[in-house]
């Protein structure tokens, strides 16, 4: 069935992207299928274009978010206190720091310098790993691996 766009069917759907909703869930709300919404979206470059921008946005605020939670000091809790029915005190407790969203924000960011090192050791006698699965140290990596490992052995 070839269901003839309308308004309403485009407001539903941006509303809903703009809520973090799917792509699936927004056609869901407004009773239409994903491949009938593609098929407007080709036939219509304005609003893919609304579409393309619903999605930088909501991907700016994860990255907003990630940030956050890397760096710590997003408010988690507040508590206020009224005398008189005027504020007098508010007291806020921020997040910590988090070392793992830190480590996959410049992993991702900056994989140059902040590469996943997860992968770098291989152990020789564990024949079921393949080479292509992982990095394969350098010369000299694999010297200061092996005095390290020394260092740690003692």
């Amino acid at each position: 069935m070839n269901l003839k766009k309308s308004d309403k069917h485009i407001e539903r759907i941006l509303i809903s992207l703009e809520r973090g909703a799917t792509l699936r869930a927004s056609c869901d709300a407004a009773h239409i299928t994903p491949a009938t919404f593609w098929n407007w979206r080709k036939k219509d470059p304005e609003l893919a274009d609304k579409v393309e921008q619903i999605e930088q946005s909501n991907i700016a605020m994860v990255e907003d978010a990630l940030f956050s939670t890397a760096i710590g000091g997003a408010v988690i809790s507040r508590k206020t206190k009224l005398k008189q029915g005027k504020v007098v005190e508010v007291q806020e407790t921020f997040a910590a720091p988090n070392v793992a969203a830190q480590c996959f924000f410049l992993s991702n960011r900056k994989s140059d310098k902040w590469k996943n090192n997860r992968d770098h050791f291989i152990i020789a006698k564990d024949e079921h790993l393949k080479e292509s699965e992982f990095k394969l140290l350098s010369t000299e990596e694999e010297a200061e691996a092996k005095e390290l490992l020394k260092e740690f052995e003692r």
